[in-house]
């Protein structure tokens, strides 16, 4: 597991089985970091997944993981796709992230529109997280 983390003090993970890498563009936005964490990772798929919604049930995650259709998938509500939890292929990602954050780019969505990544609706999801918990945002009222 990839760990993005910004410069500072890194997070003490405890028992966690997981890698911390710092974020090479600070505080230059979702994609920057995303683009840092997939150059970190050793398998051909990543789950990317926001520190501020840390409620993203596990089983979720799994079904994401294991979705046999290819490419990048995104979930999505209301007919709008999220850019996180996404599932990303790291080869054809990093390369569309890396020209992207060149060209000044630093939104997630755009990488996503870019792969012409498949949503997954609520018929998908909504089995597996029947209260919505993978959009709940801590930082944000709902």
């Amino acid at each position: 597991v990839g760990v993005v983390a910004h410069a500072g003090a890194l997070p003490d993970l405890g028992a966690l089985d997981a890698r911390l890498v710092r974020d090479r563009l600070d505080d230059e936005g979702p994609l920057a970091g995303a683009a840092t964490g997939l150059g970190a990772v050793r398998t051909p798929r990543a789950l990317i997944l926001a520190g501020d919604a840390p409620h993203v049930p596990a089983c979720l995650l799994a079904a994401l993981g294991a979705e046999p259709l290819a490419g990048a998938l995104a979930l999505s509500f209301e007919g709008r796709a999220w850019p996180m939890p996404s599932r990303l292929d790291i080869v054809t990602a990093l390369v569309a992230a890396e020209r992207l954050l060149a060209s000044g780019e630093r939104r997630l969505r755009v990488l996503l529109k870019v792969l012409e990544a498949t949503s997954l609706d609520e018929a998908w999801w909504r089995p597996l997280d029947p209260s919505g918990e993978w959009m709940r945002d801590v930082d944000r009222r709902r």
